[in-house]
């Protein structure tokens, strides 16, 4: 397959769940052209459900459970039909798309033409088609940390000497920013250039201290290190515009739970919630500034379609 990856759909609500399901085992076995009239009737409902299930059949590794049949009889054969729909998908929702062959009801017709609506209106990665590959995060600064007592930091002194650092997990890949100098305005400006896979993936951040190098050890990448803040970002929140220059407030860590969650994001500017993002109800715990700004990798890679590479590769599977 293209990439090594391990395949992954994120759930969501429960009206779609039975349809996810009955999709996802036509997938497993193989079963192309019964996937694809359930993929018709979920893309009205979550569209990036299916963008997502496309992609992934394309870019990650196929379960070796999953089952072939005489029509599809190979992974890299499931593969490309998924690449395949997921253009015609794109092709069927962008502006002057043609309808398909197959008899169309009225009603049908008309969530086609809103899906083509929202498309048109979202300049990034709309309808989890991804038209933008790259995501840049620059850490600036982060204000009004709580370093409670739990968390190591019982006095002020313990405080200021504190050496912050900022790690942060897209699609399974580490970033990590250097110490700030200053533990009580703590400033970075570090910039990381993130490639992304999935429209709807995740930014997970936590706000880390170095502990004291009491054993000797100077070299920041063996030392160990404690969690004293952290926040969520999904990136179908910024898909608006190009670049963003946001603050996200951040929560206590909480071990027993290793789950983020998404927080609320505020406009830097005027400090008023974006539209449609919606609070977190817990207490904040600080918040930290960053700067995202969307981009494309080495090959700018057309909507609805893959990077040449990877479709170059599907072929050569499909030989094999």
């Amino acid at each position: 397959m293209a990439e090594s990856k391990s395949l992954s759909v994120l759930m969501t609500d429960k009206d779609t769940e039975k349809l996810f399901t009955v999709l996802c085992n036509y997938l497993s076995l193989a079963e192309f052209e019964l996937a694809r009239g359930v993929m018709d009737q979920l893309f009205h409902l979550s569209p990036e459900r299916v963008t997502r299930v496309l992609r992934g059949l394309v870019l990650a590794d196929i379960p070796s459970k999953w089952l072939f049949s005489e029509a599809v009889p190979s992974g890299a054969h499931l593969a490309w039909l998924a690449a395949v729909e997921y253009q015609q998908l794109h092709a069927r929702v962008k502006k002057g798309g043609v309808e398909p062959k197959r008899t169309m009801k009225p009603a049908d017709a008309k969530k086609w033409q809103q899906l083509r609506e929202k498309l048109e209106t979202t300049p990034v990665n709309p309808l989890g088609f991804v038209t933008h590959d790259r995501l840049v995060v620059q850490v600036l600064e982060a204000k009004e940390l709580e370093m409670h007592r739990d968390r190591g930091y019982g006095n002020r002194k313990e405080s200021e000497e504190a050496e912050l650092f900022v790690r942060f997990e897209v699609e399974g890949k580490q970033y990590e920013t250097k110490a700030a100098e200053d533990a009580m305005d703590p400033k970075w400006g570090q910039a990381f250039s993130c490639p992304i896979l999935y429209a709807d993936s995740k930014i997970n951040l936590i706000l880390r201290a170095y502990n004291s190098a009491s054993d000797g050890s100077t070299d920041g990448a063996d030392r160990p290190s404690r969690p004293i803040a952290q926040c969520s970002l999904t990136l179908s929140q910024i898909r608006q515009k190009d670049e963003y220059h946001i603050w996200i407030p951040m929560e206590a860590p909480v071990p027993e739970n290793p789950q983020f969650t998404m927080p609320n994001v505020h406009n830097m500017e005027s400090g008023v919630p974006n539209k449609g993002l919606s609070m977190v109800a817990s207490p904040q715990h600080g918040k930290i500034r960053l700067r995202l700004k969307w981009g494309y990798g080495p090959e700018r890679v057309a909507a609805g379609t893959f990077p040449s590479k990877v479709l170059q590769l599907l072929q050569t599977d499909l030989l094999i």
